[in-house]
């Protein structure tokens, strides 16, 4: 039961990322980041291998239908995240906002 609610929780964080990309592409048009914080996915949620797998599986399908490159960035914890795009920020690069 747990396995599936994993898989299911994969598949919705997948089509949440997916109904945002268009507002996360780089000025090239050809790479798409993705930031995945323990706050969006809930604790320990990836941490497995397996579930890690089939959510590089489903990314990679996206790249490979839209010709697209994913960049996809795992994080610890909500402060690193906050951290980078507080960075990227003052940097003035386009960064998602996670938190809508």
């Amino acid at each position: 039961m747990k396995k599936v609610f994993t898989l299911v929780l994969i598949a919705a964080l997948l089509v949440t990322m997916l109904v945002g990309l268009t507002g996360c592409k780089s000025g090239t048009g050809d790479e798409i980041k993705v930031w995945i914080g323990g706050s969006i996915v809930g604790e320990d949620e990836l941490d497995k291998s397996q579930d890690s797998w089939v959510l590089s599986k489903l990314l990679k399908q996206y790249e490979d239908e839209h010709g697209v490159k994913i960049k996809l960035t795992y994080f610890e914890d909500e402060e690193a995240m906050v951290q980078l795009i507080a960075n990227n920020e003052r940097s003035n690069k386009e960064v998602p906002d996670w938190r809508a």
